[in-house]
């Protein structure tokens, strides 16, 4: 055993107290107590462990375009019309920026493993796909992305779509999705959809009812359809808003033939509290599908992000817990036990629902472990850090297996003198000026240190990191005398410079490949 994080409280199994977790070669190895290890060690300090986050349904492609769209002026918006004129502009390399930004952000949150939706039409083509396929192969490292590809502005009404879809699914596209509320023909889509992915033998992830009423909703045609072609256990229906229109009785009549059928469903709480209800003025219901409901009834379902910063849901962050605890909101959930299972709808379902057989904390699986400092054994707020065994890239040196280190939160402020002299993120800077604060304290000792820095990845050395507590190895800072102290009272005090940078190196932590590193800013 190379590694063993040691005191953690293993989600399922929190009665027997705190457990050590050894791994070997990327993999887990054993979990028990009083594992020994020739190898390192860490105290995760009796934090909630648990297999990596999984964000079973976001749209990469499409994120943080928000600050490219006109501003809705009114109640009714319409976010495919928003998006369509935008999409031939997209390059590959607009795409490719974009969705690391986003996937960065889901890194530091948690998330060891994706699918994400990805359009194809002749307004973007098949430029999308390239770009998030690229991506997945360049962050292997750190996380397994799944691509959906499916036709967002309608099949049976854009000529040349079907085209895109197939050419994606014979490269190799594991999944295929529908939309049909934006088709001409919304049944012919879905009918077309199923047939392709009975051809291609490939998994379906659908986009299906989301509107104002109850009526016509397309989960009947999904049910016959997966009946017809065997396609059991092998769709999802995402969103399903309009079942917080049906009275209870009807959605757990609804969601036990669901059930039957092996049709899981994803629950996207973020953007169907944005986009619904906007038919009325007062008394504006909800629109989010009842997870917990579902599930009681025996079907499998997940919570996911959907969209981030584009006119779907301008808003987001990417954290998978803010989604559950969003959930719980608005469906006015508290009870233990039902909070409970909404953590594992970022987990152990939807790894059911991706069908994912080698995911979770068991000895031969993956080592991607992600602790939170947690209250009582439940998933309470609180700073995470996540463990990502790089189980699939080996080195071409000699196939040793890298691990990548995601640090989201320290437990303790240190140099606090330099710290506005470093940046983690080399897009923003909200770095604090002399006399300025920061816009929270964020536990921190002082409001004038970072308070917390997002996107932040050391990509390949495990060791010596998770001991420096929380340094990242030890890092260098070029100090330059300045005549004077000014209001400072330092003269050895360092002054961001927004035009002038240096790149600065860091033992064992910081690797050529990394877009994001440690930077000291010169003096004046």
């Amino acid at each position: 055993m190379d590694l063993i994080i040691k005191n953690a409280a293993v989600v399922d199994r929190l009665s027997e107290g705190p457990l050590d977790i050894a791994m070997d070669g990327g993999m887990i190895g054993a979990i028990g107590r009083d594992l020994a290890t020739e190898g390192e060690s860490y105290d995760a300090g009796g934090r909630l462990v648990c297999a990596g986050l999984i964000e079973s349904h976001i749209h990469l492609d499409k994120s943080r375009i928000i600050d490219r769209c006109t501003p809705p002026t009114g109640r009714r918006v319409n976010p495919v019309t928003a998006v369509a004129p935008l999409k031939p502009a997209w390059t590959v390399e607009d795409v490719y920026k974009r969705a690391e930004a986003t996937l960065r952000e889901c890194l530091v949150n948690g998330t060891t493993r994706m699918r994400t939706q990805v359009e194809a039409d002749p307004g973007i083509g098949l430029r999308g796909f390239d770009a998030i396929h690229a991506l997945a192969a360049d962050y292997r490292w750190a996380i397994d992305i799944e691509i959906c590809i499916f036709p967002q502005d309608g099949l049976t009404n854009y000529p040349g779509t079907e085209e895109l879809l197939i050419d994606a699914l014979k490269r190799g596209a594991p999944v295929l999705g529908a939309a049909p509320r934006y088709d001409r023909d919304p049944a012919a889509q879905v009918e077309r959809i199923f047939a392709l992915a009975h051809e291609f033998d490939v998994d379906l992830d659908l986009h299906l009812d989301v509107g104002d009423s109850a009526d016509d909703m397309h989960i009947h045609q999904v049910l016959a359809l997966t009946e017809r072609y065997g396609r059991g256990g092998r769709v999802v229906a995402g969103h399903m808003a309009k079942l917080s229109l049906l009275p209870p009785g009807e959605t757990a009549a609804l969601a036990r033939r669901l059930a039957d059928a092996g049709i899981g469903v994803t629950v996207l709480p973020a953007t169907d509290l944005y986009l619904m209800g906007r038919d009325q003025d007062h008394a504006v219901r909800r629109g989010v599908a009842d997870a917990n409901l579902l599930s009681a009834n025996g079907v499998t379902c997940s919570l996911s992000s959907n969209n981030v910063l584009n006119p779907a849901t301008p808003y987001g962050d990417c954290s998978l817990i803010r989604m559950a605890n969003l959930h719980a909101n608005v469906l006015q959930i508290a009870a233990p036990e039902q909070l409970r299972e909404l953590f594992m709808m970022l987990t152990e379902r939807s790894a059911q629902l991706l069908r994912l057989a080698d995911y979770g904390l068991k000895p031969g699986n993956p080592g991607d472990i992600v602790a939170r400092r947690s209250q009582c054994g439940s998933a309470a707020a609180g700073p995470w850090f996540a463990v990502r065994p790089n189980c699939c890239c080996p080195l071409k040196g000699g196939g040793q297996l890298l691990p990548a280190v995601v640090v989201v939160e320290a437990d303790d402020v240190v140099l606090a003198e330099i710290a506005a002299g470093l940046h983690f993120n080399y897009v923003q800077r909200n770095l604090s000026g002399i006399f300025q604060t920061v816009g929270s304290a964020e536990r921190d000792v002082s409001r004038l240190v970072f308070g917390q820095h997002q996107l932040f990845v050391t990509a390949h050395n495990f060791r010596g990191t998770l001991h420096d507590h929380p340094m990242l190895g030890a890092v260098m800072v070029h100090l330059q005398r300045q005549l004077g102290a000014g209001l400072d009272h330092d003269v050895f005090d360092l002054h961001p410079m927004p035009t002038m940078q240096r790149a600065v190196s860091t033992p064992r932590t910081v690797h050529g490949r990394q877009r994001v590193g440690l930077v000291a800013l010169l003096g004046r």
